[in-house]
């Protein structure tokens, strides 16, 4: 898989290999993956969690991989939030922080966001990110 993580990322089936991948190897073996994320120049880990596959891949590298792995993930999420929770799909990996993410992570989307409650709550994608925070208790004033 080495070379071809972002094609098999982006693929109907190949998608599907890529998270029982990162759900069932051990993470230090699953850095090559992680790599190519990162290493691309197109800013992939921004560009997949717009995907309607990567999407799904993201956020398995959130729930199985290392801290040290997954830092490196969320410092481009976390730099693209604007852009993420007004999406069709990156609205789901930024739900998936929010419920899964540690409170600093939390705590940055919503730093992020709650200058526009109003205009993410009326927005068809914001607002799944808005509900999320409030369902899990998470103060927006």
């Amino acid at each position: 898989m080495d070379g071809q993580v972002l094609q098999c990322v982006k693929d109907q089936n190949g998608n599907h290999v890529v998270q029982k991948v990162i759900e069932k190897v051990e993470p230090p073996r699953l850095q090559f993956i992680i790599d190519s994320f990162i290493t691309d120049k197109a800013d992939s880990v921004c560009s997949l969690a717009k995907h309607p596959y990567g999407c799904r891949v993201i956020q398995r590298v959130l729930e199985h991989c290392s801290e040290e792995q997954k830092r490196p993930v969320l410092e481009h999420l976390h730099s693209n939030i604007d852009d993420l929770v007004l999406d069709q799909y990156g609205n789901y990996v930024i739900q998936h922080v929010i419920e899964h993410g540690s409170p600093s992570d939390r705590d940055r989307i919503v730093d992020a966001i709650k200058g526009d409650v109003l205009k993410h709550a009326q927005h068809k994608f914001a607002s799944n990110v808005i509900e999320k925070c409030l369902t899990h208790g998470i103060c927006l004033l």
